[in-house]
């Protein structure tokens, strides 16, 4: 049976096939259409950012849907167990005296529970957010990865802001690897592969915290009306949505390979 995050996956590109029919559209209008040109490539700056938040909340929920149908509340990594329980007492550890305590009684007494509802909710935030690197970060941290830049920062995939031939390369080969390694539950994806272990850098932005400061910053300026200007390209556009596709793909990977690590080593 096909996990959860698989099916997921095969939907993917069907999500991004209206800003697929905006960027066709935009290119056929770049020359007798100034006007509408424009206003598709601001359109499109929305819709990247609406598809990032969309996607961290369903492959959440896709994810927590392998772990509910495959493991019992004592099978799961520390992390998450400590987020389930969060649920119940919420994340200032700074409200509840004696909160840790609390937490590590509430794991020993939901690891005896026969099925423990394992939900989705606790990894996620209560109201929208803008899929901003901090919130990222946060839902990525839930699932027992404290940084998700860290992992991504040093690794074979930097390459992809280096030339537009090496982005579709690393995103056709992204597209098969992690396919195949979410197939089956255990999932069978890596941290120790591509470079993408836990890494220490020395401050400042991380190259794809900076490619979400960017996209975040222009679909703000549109929405909020400071620019009716379009300042892209479709070419810089397209490369962006890439860009988006591949980062799905790569956390994917990185959770995926998260809870697989903590299997292993039970």
């Amino acid at each position: 049976m096909a996990t959860f995050v698989h099916e997921y996956l095969l939907q993917l590109n069907d999500r991004w096939k209206e800003v697929d029919l905006l960027v066709n559209e935009a290119e056929n209008n770049f020359e007798s259409n100034s006007e509408l040109y424009n206003v598709m490539c601001r359109s499109i700056s929305i819709l990247v950012v609406a598809h990032l938040e969309g996607f961290i909340k369903d492959l959440t929920r896709s994810i927590v849907n392998d772990l509910s149908h495959n493991l019992q509340f004592n099978e799961l990594s520390k992390p998450i167990q400590m987020t389930l329980c969060k649920k119940y007492l919420g994340f200032d550890n700074k409200v509840i005296k004696n909160y840790d305590r609390i937490i590590n009684e509430m794991i020993i007494d939901f690891s005896t529970a026969d099925h423990f509802p394992i939900s989705y909710e606790p990894f996620l935030f209560d109201k929208n957010r803008n899929p901003k690197p901090e919130s990222i970060k946060i839902v990525c941290s839930r699932f027992g990865i404290s940084d998700i830049f860290k992992n991504l920062h040093g690794s074979m995939f930097d390459g992809v802001f280096e030339s537009d031939r090496k982005l579709a390369h690393l995103l056709s080969r992204s597209e098969l690897i992690v396919h195949l390694a979410t197939k089956e539950f255990p999932y069978r994806a890596k941290l120790d592969k591509f470079s993408l272990n836990s890494k220490t850098y020395n401050g400042g932005r991380t190259l794809w915290q900076t490619f979400l400061d960017d996209i975040n910053q222009t679909r703000h300026n549109i929405v909020h009306g400071n620019t009716f200007d379009n300042s892209e390209s479709v070419e810089q556009i397209k490369r962006r949505i890439n860009s988006a596709k591949l980062f799905q793909l790569l956390i994917v990977y990185c959770l995926c390979g998260k809870i697989a690590q903590n299997e292993n080593n039970d």
